[in-house]
């Protein structure tokens, strides 16, 4: 109790800060058309896991499904139906399909097993992955106090708390969380074990880093040159075995990467779905290798610092260059800024195999910037309270290098918040969705024709309808432009599904919907209902 006690007043403004932030990302995952920082993942992630409790973790190859659920899925991925199929189409190797079968699925076991016990409310799905990521924010000021000071720690994390990057994808129901704690449970363990030469402890780094890489790809590379590199720089020395072993990690995780897809895909399908994911993710897009591999790779540093990339690039050298002047004129409070180096080449590495395509990926270069901007936020507060030799210019310039990120981050940080609430979902979309939810009980599938505004991407006839109206319906929606393609697929999926279902078809004008009827032969009633005329077959 003592013990407790003490470790609580010891760092009683850490726990105060995370309670805060921590009440925050609750409120905000309260109102019901909020979303997180990437809502389409979200609303995939719980579409998929709907699919995996209703069906069975196994019958859908632990596999990640983001499309509508009912039992009449499964025949989207026939050739007769693949174009409404939700799967990726990596580099046009493999043509739609319908699952997701590039990217690791473990993340979506716990919220699986969540709703499986009974809970479908997003509240709560929102809430668990909060906590993991509080959680994370936890570890990462253990990570900076053991390499820093608990002053340096304190301002680091209260920097990459408040980030947008954090706050907007504290609470998505995605791989985000997890990989990002998992990231940083790796990272205090290689120091640890580095620190007080605990050799067991890489067999928690295996652990913790194969579950990484089976729940996301996002540190995979990152993680793997900070062991190296830790090893190099601190131990001084090439040790094959060990490096070997961490290899294996996700090594072994790919592995059985590759036999879920090849179960799924076939032997030449899973060959075919590795080279399309290789094309897209290393090799660039058309507007050549060189210039979008560069933009990739520095786009992280323009989404945390928020400012051009090339400024960005130079707030990091600038800081870094500050940094080394502290350390060597005016505190020991850094304890080793090997630590320091290592994180950013680490980060820079694993853009250059993965380079970042999405906004939350900026999150790796926030991590070592927040150490950077807790360093010199420190070390100014300790250099202004106590009379050193410093020249003030000097003095002067750190103060506005430190009064300048704060700033940025500041009015970035109060902009998001007063936005209050965030990533919102048009209250009128779902109010016609829960309508269209509630129309009929049971399996059904909701047939939609779009209009000629509808933004189609090259000569596709299926518009893709958006993930979270999916979700609202509690169906999958196929999207179509002509009611030739509408009544085709219909009538397939009627003749070839062995399960009932009911079908809702909406149309924004009535003359279409009596063209499908007058084609289905079929003598339902129109409804309307919010400028949308619906039709039923039961």
């Amino acid at each position: 109790m003592i013990v407790a006690r003490q470790i609580i007043t010891k760092h009683l403004a850490i726990i105060i800060l995370i309670f805060i932030i921590g009440a925050y990302l609750v409120i905000k995952a309260i109102p019901e058309n909020s979303w997180d920082g990437w809502s389409v993942a979200s609303a995939q992630t719980l579409l998929s896991i709907k699919h995996w409790t209703e069906d069975g973790f196994f019958n859908n190859y632990l596999l990640f499904l983001p499309q509508g659920y009912s039992k009449t899925v499964r025949y989207f991925d026939e050739p007769q139906l693949r174009q409404h199929s939700r799967g990726i189409t990596t580099g046009g190797f493999v043509g739609k399909r319908l699952y997701y079968t590039h990217y690791p699925s473990g993340y979506l076991l716990f919220p699986a097993l969540l709703m499986k016990l009974g809970i479908d409310n997003r509240f709560w799905f929102r809430f668990f992955e909060i906590i993991m990521s509080l959680s994370g924010l936890i570890i990462l000021y253990c990570i900076f106090n053991m390499i820093s000071s608990r002053l340096v720690a304190f301002f680091g994390v209260l920097f990459y708390g408040l980030s947008t990057l954090f706050l907007d994808y504290a609470d998505i129901i995605s791989n985000q969380p997890i990989d990002e704690l998992l990231r940083f449970v790796v990272i205090l363990f290689s120091i640890i074990a580095l620190k007080n030469h605990k050799k067991y402890l890489n067999y928690f780094i295996w652990v913790f880093y194969f579950l990484a890489f089976m729940s996301s790809y996002d540190s995979a590379i990152f993680l793997f040159a900070w062991l190296i590199g830790i090893d190099i720089l601190f131990n001084k020395k090439f040790n094959w075995q060990l490096w070997i072993f961490w290899a294996s990690a996700p090594i072994l995780g790919f592995a059985l990467q590759m036999i879920q897809n090849a179960a799924y895909l076939g032997i030449h399908g899973m060959i075919l779905d590795l080279l399309g994911t290789f094309k897209v993710q290393i090799l660039g897009s058309r507007s050549g290798f060189f210039i979008s591999h560069f933009k990739r790779l520095t786009d992280p540093f323009d989404w945390f610092f928020g400012v051009k990339w090339y400024l960005g690039i130079l707030i990091s050298i600038l800081g870094i260059a500050v940094v080394k002047f502290i350390k060597k004129h005016l505190s020991n409070d850094i304890l080793d800024l090997r630590f320091l180096y290592l994180g950013f080449t680490a980060m820079l590495f694993h853009f250059l195999f993965f380079p970042s395509l999405f906004f939350y990926q900026g999150r790796l270069v926030a991590v070592f910037g927040s150490l950077l901007v807790g360093i010199l936020t420190a070390n100014l507060l300790k250099t202004i309270r106590h009379k050193n030799p410093v020249p003030r210019i000097m003095v002067f310039g750190i103060f506005i290098l430190v009064l300048g990120l704060w700033f940025i981050q500041g009015k970035r940080t109060y902009a998001y918040i007063k936005n209050w609430p965030n990533n919102v979902w048009p209250a009128e979309s779902i109010n016609f969705d829960k309508k269209i939810k509630n129309l009929t009980s049971g399996d059904k599938v909701i047939l939609q024709m779009f209009g000629p505004e509808r933004e189609v991407s090259g000569a596709d006839r299926y518009p893709m309808a958006a993930s979270e109206d999916e979700y609202y319906s509690d169906a999958p929606i196929l999207g179509f432009t002509n009611t030739s393609d509408l009544i085709r697929d219909f009538n397939y999926l009627k003749k070839r599904s062995e399960f009932p279902f009911n079908t809702i078809i909406i149309a924004d004008q009535k003359p279409i919907i009596e063209e499908i009827k007058t084609k289905l032969k079929i003598k339902e009633l129109v409804l309307k209902i919010d400028n949308k005329f619906i039709l039923i077959i039961k």
